[in-house]
């Protein structure tokens, strides 16, 4: 039962810290978390010998102070700081700092390693864009930053080249839409001439019908006048000579008159003729003036939507070269902050390594004490299991032991018995004594050896049940030694959660922007020319002058800066 309850615990624990650590690896020291688990074995038996139930403890947060199952990391730390936070004194807090500082801020060389390849891995997705520049660890930048100038110098080649290329695209298609917007003028001007053309000759043509119907008006009147013309009979005058006369007239003008009408006529005929043939050129003409109109017109419309599409490409090409503007002043941005971030970096690097060294040097110390702890523990406990098991076997012998007794017991009061029945006939067989006084005497013999082998075990018994007693005492001196060790553990447990919960909050301040903020976040009064932005190096907030005066020295620095009134009274405090 002792073993269930030991193995259900440590799945517990383990299952709490390892939350914890996974939930942020630099929250808790890692030769912190190492040691309590190797000291787990010991809570749980306290927490046995508390009566708790196992099954209300298997899952989820525990309170290290009342061990109280809570659902969430964001409930533990709640209820933490409502209810056992206020308990700590100043005192306590100093004297778990001192502790957390012999014992457990000296990291081995291997979590200090593994600290330095997180920093890295942070550096990296800092380089990639991922982090604030305030967050980078004090480590070693210059071939991650070298590496990080070489890309950003190679990028910026590269977006000149393809600025150059996309303003080269952008002047040629410039060039080109000129040329179409010429060869659209000069094509509408064709168009405009040939309409002009269309209309002369649909003009000219016009004139022609026109003329061409005088000409058959003309015509017609001359048919009719030559045929309205009757020779005049004969008639009986008195001047027949003048008749004659006038007919030999007549003859001779007539054959004058027709011949210019005929001529007319041919004139006229040849003429429309003409015209028709004029006419059918003309149609010919306008048939293939509209067609080269329409083929124009559909040029022209081609040629719109080219222009169109050019200049969306040309707006395009001009957004994306001022997008690549933009980027290459972010990235210029990000590498003039880089190049201050590293020399900023640089300036710690010796410290750091120092102080690599020095946790190299402590920590084969210190994990020397752990192992002598550790083995001290396993010692105690396979001494109190030797124990357990001498008393099991004790136990059973006291059981044969008291059966044998009993047996012996039954045999005396066998033999009491018989001797009095012996002695009620012993009367009766006072004649026999004589014969049977040897056989008493064997009998008492016996009886004398019999109490001589009950006295023997009866001594051996009250032996066992001395021994026992001592293994009793012993068990229970090496009881309240674990009892005390488990004190020892439940405590650090609770200093080590104080604490956690410390660092949470002094961690969680960040460097608040000058451009997000615009009242004093102490006075509430208003930033203006006269009232400028300052920030407190300690938690990175904005004041004004009055409530930022104050100057004293940091963790992160030995000179003093500029800090706020609270963080003032908490530095000055804390030291």
């Amino acid at each position: 039962m002792k073993f269930m309850v030991r193995v259900a615990l440590t799945q517990n624990l383990t299952m709490f810290y390892r939350r914890l650590i996974r939930s942020d690896p630099l929250r808790i020291p890692l030769l912190i978390a190492s040691w309590i688990l190797t000291k787990a074995l010991e809570m749980f038996s306290y927490v046995h010998f508390l009566g708790l139930d196992m099954s209300e403890i298997t899952e989820g947060y525990l309170c290290p102070e009342c061990l109280l199952n809570l659902s969430s990391e964001a409930a533990l730390v709640s209820h933490f700081e409502k209810n056992h936070v206020p308990a700590l004194q100043d005192n306590e807090v100093e004297k778990l700092a001192q502790d957390y500082k012999d014992l457990a801020l000296d990291q081995p060389v291997d979590v200090v390693r593994s600290r330095l390849s997180l920093l890295e891995h942070i550096i990296s997705s800092l380089l990639e864009g991922k982090l604030a520049p305030q967050s980078i660890p004090e480590i070693d930048l210059k071939p991650k930053l070298q590496e990080f100038l070489e890309e950003q110098v190679n990028r910026r080649t590269e977006n000149d080249a393809l600025i150059l290329q996309l303003t080269t695209e952008r002047d040629s298609a410039l060039s080109e839409i000129g040329q179409l917007k010429d060869l659209s003028v000069q094509l509408q001007s064709q168009l405009q001439t040939r309409c002009y053309d269309l209309s002369a000759k649909e003009k000219e043509l016009t004139e022609v019908k026109e003329r061409l119907k005088d000409s058959s008006t003309k015509l017609e009147a001359s048919e009719n006048e030559r045929h309205t013309f009757p020779v005049q009979p004969k008639e009986q005058s008195p001047n027949s000579q003048l008749n004659e006369r006038l007919e030999g007239d007549l003859q001779e003008i007539e054959p004058k008159t027709l011949n210019p009408s005929e001529q007319l006529i041919v004139e006229l005929q040849e003429e429309i003729d003409a015209l028709k043939t004029n006419l059918d050129d003309l149609k010919t003409t306008l048939n293939y003036l509209k067609s080269e109109n329409k083929a124009l017109v559909d040029k022209i419309t081609a040629l719109s939507l080219e222009v169109q599409v050019k200049e969306g490409q040309i707006e395009e090409f001009e957004k994306t070269v001022k997008v690549m503007r933009g980027n290459e002043k972010t990235l210029q941005n990000s590498l003039d902050e880089a190049e201050g971030a590293a020399k900023q970096k640089d300036a710690t690097i010796k410290s750091l390594q120092q102080e690599l060294h020095q946790f190299m040097s402590d920590a084969k110390a210190k994990s020397d004490e752990c192992d002598r702890l550790t083995k001290h523990i396993n010692n105690l406990t396979s001494e109190s299991n030797s124990v357990n098991e001498t008393n099991a076997k004790l136990n059973v012998e006291l059981n044969e032991l008291r059966t044998q007794l009993t047996r012996l017991v039954d045999s005396e009061n066998a033999l009491k018995q018989k001797l009095v029945e012996m002695d009620s006939t012993l009367a009766s067989q006072n004649v026999e004594l004589g014969n049977r006084a040897s056989i008493v005497t064997e009998l008492e013999s016996k009886l004398n050896s019999t109490y001589a082998e009950h006295q023997a075990l009866m001594d051996q018994l009250i032996e066992s049940q001395n021994r026992s007693k001592q293994l009793e005492t012993a068990l229970q001196t090496s009881h309240q030694e674990l009892e005390g060790l488990q004190r020892i553990v439940l405590d650090l447990g609770r200093q080590n959660q104080a604490l956690q919960i410390t660092q949470d909050r002094l961690t969680n301040r960040q460097w608040v922007s000058d451009e997000s903020v615009q009242f004093c976040s102490n006075c509430q009064k208003e930033f203006s020319i006269s009232v400028r932005k300052h920030h407190c190096r300690y938690c990175g907030k904005v004041f004004c002058q009055a409530c930022s005066s104050k100057k004293t020295a940091t963790s992160a620095s030995k000179d003093p800066l500029r800090v706020c009134d609270a963080c003032f009274a908490e530095l000055t405090g804390a030291w």
